[in-house]
């Protein structure tokens, strides 16, 4: 499907499903990691696929005073992570086991206009054609993650692939509301660095590219 009506059936689906679901309360889901969403008075910040925790280490390490939600939902990555933290003994990182998704939909009250910045660092990128609909910016329920950021808030993602970040681009902008503070290769203010894969990337000269966006409307 071409990406123009693609774009329209994402917001068919997403108009369908805001109606059906109004004034209808989320479903509450199974957790296999029963951590409480945290009642910190520190700003926070949301990680989805955190990996081995390379970049929550870093960004808890450099901002004392944030705390940083990091999520990873596979065993092996979650378990290396949790080990490395334990040995960092940083107490402004809470540690997920689990889907991003899942977790924010359990805890959709507390984590409502919560976050002042959600980070997507390297995600799988399904490249091909019949798995866009399991990218996050073209998944109906990206929705809810806007519900969790502030007005104002900010996502960053990273990526290695450009047609994921110019798809990433147009449907954030078109689709999400939201308003695109920058596109394109990794800037010279960036940290860089601040995960396995960017490491491995950029030691191979490949471009890695960042997409800057930010909430300006409260449509979703």
């Amino acid at each position: 499907m071409k990406l123009l009506k693609y774009i329209e059936a994402l917001k068919n689906k997403i108009d369908k499903a805001q109606h059906e679901i109004k004034d209808a309360p989320l479903p509450q889901q199974r957790l296999r990691d029963q951590t409480p969403f945290p009642s910190k008075q520190a700003p926070l910040y949301l990680e989805v696929g955190c990996g081995v925790g390379l970049h929550p280490i870093l960004f808890a390490k450099k901002r004392p005073q944030a705390h940083l939600i990091a999520c990873e939902r596979t065993s092996d990555k979650f378990h290396k992570f949790k080990k490395r933290l334990e040995n960092h003994q940083l107490e402004n990182i809470t540690a997920i086991h689990e889907d991003g998704m899942r977790w924010l939909t359990h805890w959709a009250k507390e984590s409502k206009l919560t976050f002042e910045k959600i980070f997507f660092l390297y995600p799988n990128p399904y490249p091909k054609n019949n798995q866009r609909n399991k990218r996050f910016f073209a998944m109906p329920l990206f929705k809810n993650y806007l519900h969790t950021l502030k007005l104002g808030g900010e996502i960053e993602m990273r990526t290695n692939q450009l047609f994921y970040l110019e798809e990433a681009k147009i449907l954030a902008t078109e689709v999400w509301n939201l308003e695109c503070q920058y596109c394109g290769p990794l800037r010279e203010e960036s940290e860089k660095g601040i995960t396995h894969f960017e490491r491995k990337y950029l030691k191979r000269e490949e471009t890695c590219y960042e997409l800057i966006l930010k909430k300006t409307s409260s449509t979703f």
